[in-house]
């Protein structure tokens, strides 16, 4: 037994010795094969006096063009508006007019339904309507008397008609003060409390105050009306002349004035006046009518109102031009109440929304252009624009922010569909722009070499042919690059203009071949000693101890 395990012992030290010296066999047949392909490149790159490297100078044009940098996304498209239509009541589907994926326009008819339910409740409302018209036929319409009067005695403020105007415009015709004071809100600051005597400054003139209650952060302040009008500013301060706080003066204790319509003859009375109660106000003109007619045609038009909604309920249409996006019934359904019908979307823009690393978050802002493409639509383009940007962050790892983007309409477009959007997020404009090599630096200035006039837009002068240092050397201030090119700016350069730029040009080609570097006695692919590096299944870099495997497999142990 003993002998059987370290017979075991010994195998298992074995097998970690070979697999030590196979790791060791790899890494030297990598750095081999490193150097190997280093000497083979050069070979390569060195033959033949005809493969060298040879500097020339192209001539290259000045021209105009945008130089834009971008932040580019991709998403989904949203529609802009979209409404379900749900059922009014049970029923039944009459009519489907329109196919899911059809325009429509607003107010044309899709579905045509039946509802018992609905045919019940517009009977009644028709009953009803009746009855009110038959009261509105044997009411006065004309009211006999004319005069609008005081309800209590007072003082006249905020008088809002003027001759000429409907009473019913307005939510009240003026206002009677009837306790002779006015009132100051103020936030009240700590420590204010009810009761205390404080002074009030209005336009200048100061009088004395008491605030009368301090609640929920607020304190009410009275004092005597010396003919303030509504609204004026005021502040309030402590008898020590500490500022307590500011707002706008209203009436204290007062009664509304108001006419349920006709239009306003005259205006009685001025701001500020003393009436008594009962005291004319305003007169209205003849044919103004009376309350109870007002009152039964404010019911004759509310129960139309409620007549028109439920036919329309029976008759869907969309509210805006749009498509009609999804169909959830047929003709002949039964429907209940609150079943969905139909959806409609705008086709007037699409939105859009997209996510914006944190890094470029600065950069992206409120109305910059957008690019939008399709990719149900390939070789079109559509404009946007960023509407909206979100300052929410989400992510783990890379904080990411949500611009929303506003397209314009979109023919064939449709919610849902692939968008790549390309957001501009700084532009040159139209620019002078020229390759980044026809730009050189001297001491920090930057210039261009322009070319002589008998040269011709990309014809390349070997560097020995040029007199570089009697052509015009061109100051330039540099702009924007896309790593192309480079906007310029300067005297004396215009768009056609022709500028050298130095090239480097080399004809070396490698072409491997039985001349290549060799190790004595090997060929390209063999080690030295007869080792084989297999290039296929998997074992790149491999010695399999000098003989090729048959059939690119892998020897067996």
């Amino acid at each position: 037994m003993e002998q059987n395990d370290n017979a075991f012992i010994a195998a298992r030290e074995k097998k970690r010795r070979q697999k030590r010296i196979r790791s060791w066999i790899v890494s030297g047949v990598a750095a081999m094969a490193v150097v190997i392909a280093v000497i083979l490149l050069y070979t390569g790159l060195s033959k033949g006096e005809s493969d060298v490297s040879v500097e020339e100078f192209r001539a290259v044009a000045v021209s105009e063009g945008e130089i834009k940098t971008t932040i580019s996304g991709s998403g989904t498209l949203s529609a802009r508006e979209q409404t379900t239509v749900t059922a009014a009541g049970d029923g039944r589907v009459e009519a489907v007019l329109k196919a899911p994926g059809e325009t429509v326009a607003a107010g044309e008819p899709v579905l045509r339904l039946t509802s018992e339910t609905i045919k019940s409740e517009l009977d009644t409302l028709y009953v009803q309507l009746a009855a009110v018209q038959n009261q509105l036929a044997g009411t006065t319409h004309d009211r006999t008397n004319l005069n609008v009067t005081a309800p209590r005695a007072g003082i006249v403020k905020d008088i809002r008609a003027a001759a000429g105007d409907a009473a019913e415009s307005f939510g009240y015709l003026c206002v009677i003060a009837t306790d002779g004071k006015m009132k100051l809100t103020i936030d009240a600051p700590e420590g204010l409390t009810a009761y205390r005597e404080v002074i009030v400054d209005v336009d200048g003139t100061k009088t004395k105050a008491t605030v009368v209650s301090v609640s929920d952060g607020k304190a009410d302040i009275l004092f005597e009306d010396a003919g303030y009008a509504c609204g004026t500013p005021a502040s309030a301060e402590t008898a020590e002349g500490e500022a307590l706080g500011s707002g706008r003066i209203e009436v204290s204790d007062y009664v509304i004035v108001r006419a349920d319509a006709g239009c306003i003859d005259a205006v009685l009375v001025t701001e500020n006046q003393k009436v008594a109660k009962g005291e004319k106000l305003f007169t209205l003109r003849a044919g103004a009518p009376t309350s109870a007619y007002e009152t039964r045609k404010a019911k004759e038009t509310e129960l139309r109102k409620q007549i028109e909604t439920l036919e329309d309920a029976l008759t869907i249409t969309s509210d805006f031009d749009g498509i009609l996006a999804e169909l959830s019934v047929q003709a002949g359904d039964e429907v209940a109440e609150g079943d969905a019908l139909c959806v409609f979307t705008r086709t007037d823009g699409y939105t859009l929304q997209l996510s914006i690393d944190e890094l470029d978050l600065a950069s992206v802002q409120l109305g910059q252009a957008v690019e939008i493409t399709l990719d149900a639509l390939e070789g079109q383009s559509f404009s946007g624009r960023v509407t909206n940007l979100s300052y929410a962050g989400s992510g783990s790892y890379v904080t990411t922010y949500t611009a929303t983007i506003t397209t314009e309409p979109i023919a064939g477009a449709y919610p849902g569909m692939s968008a790549s959007a390309e957001i501009t997020t700084a532009t040159s404009g139209t620019s002078l722009i020229v390759p980044v090599g026809a730009v050189r630096y001297e001491n920090g200035q930057a210039y261009v070499l322009r070319a002589p006039e008998t040269a011709l837009e990309g014809e390349r002068v070997p560097a020995e042919q040029v007199d570089e240092a009697n052509l015009e050397h061109v100051s330039v201030t540099t702009g924007m690059s896309d790593g192309t090119y480079l906007v310029i700016t300067a005297e004396g350069l215009s768009a056609g203009d022709l500028l050298y730029e130095k090239t480097l040009e080399t004809t070396a080609v490698y072409m491997p071949d039985s001349d290549a570097v060799q190790f004595p006695g090997m060929t390209v692919g063999e080690m030295p000693g007869g080792g084989f590096i297999a290039s296929d299944g998997g074992f790149e870099g491999r010695d399999f101890g000098g003989e090729r495997p048959e059939n690119g497999q892998r020897p067996r142990n």
